[in-house]
């Protein structure tokens, strides 16, 4: 079986069974780094508009961060220099987590992508 079958395949048993989705969805992830201190929880799965073996993961977080030269900063009330670098961060300190996680279901970790971040207050 290829790769491009193992995740057509996964989307599919995702659509249709609520317990697979129920166990993805419910599943949250605390990421506790010598920088970082986020809950991370996953909100949807969709296939890649463009890749058909590759998958997207939308993620919804909640926590605290440390930047350089300050100290710990909410990830929603924290004064970042742009929205667009406070979620590449997050990107890059939750992808471990959330790439192991959906290699459980036989997908290749890079055939994730983390696409949406919905930052929130608690999740």
């Amino acid at each position: 079986m290829t790769y491009n079958n193992r995740a057509k395949g996964f989307i599919e048993v995702y659509k249709d069974n609520i317990k697979i989705r129920r166990l993805i969805k419910n599943e949250v992830f605390k990421i506790e780094k010598s920088n970082c201190n986020l809950v991370v929880k996953i909100t949807h799965v969709k296939p890649n508009e463009n890749w058909s073996y590759e998958i997207d993961v939308n993620i919804k977080v909640s926590g605290t961060m440390n930047k350089y030269w300050g100290g710990p900063r909410d990830v929603k009330t924290g004064h970042f220099y742009s929205n667009i670098q406070r979620n590449r961060d997050i990107r890059n300190h939750v992808k471990s987590e959330i790439k192991n996680f959906i290699k459980l279901f036989g997908i290749q970790p890079y055939y994730v992508d983390i696409k949406k971040v919905t930052v929130c207050d608690k999740v």
